[in-house]
């Protein structure tokens, strides 16, 4: 293969939603908390990779991961957030989670994931905490 031919199909793939390859449909779950006295909110979308085969869908993997039991599914639990505080800046994060509900990844402001934090991602019932490679801590409570 070319190099021009291998840089025309990474710059193709790169314009492809990453959610096209996850291997299961998404869901979404509405989440709000604080972090250094902003209120975020927005979507969290999950997305299930399977690693023991079998099927599932969103009705059955959606309320263990909204009750953080994650131990129970077949894979690992995708998850990508996107939320916004009232002036409207957008933080996004990204982690895959263990079974055990804990994940490390990154979290960034305005789409300037070249200046990404990373973070670790705590599950659990109802919500998720995250704690900042800085100090920092958010808490987020989730509904269905």
């Amino acid at each position: 293969m070319r190099a021009r031919d291998f840089l025309a199909m990474s710059m193709a793939a790169s314009l492809v939603d990453p959610a096209a390859h996850a291997q299961q449909p998404q869901a979404a779950l509405q989440c709000q908390g604080r972090y250094e006295q902003q209120m975020l909110q927005g979507p969290v979308y999950a997305s299930l990779w399977m690693s023991d085969g079998g099927q599932t869908t969103i009705g059955n993997y959606l309320p263990f991961l909204y009750l953080g039991e994650l131990h129970k599914l077949p894979g690992r639990v995708q998850l990508f957030g996107w939320l916004t505080d009232a002036a409207g800046n957008i933080v996004n994060f990204e982690t895959f989670l263990h079974p055990n509900g804990e994940g490390t990844g990154a979290v960034w402001v305005n789409h300037q994931a070249h200046r990404q934090t990373y973070m670790r991602l705590v599950l659990k019932p109802k919500g998720f905490d995250i704690f900042l490679e800085t100090g920092g801590v958010a808490s987020f409570s989730c509904t269905l």
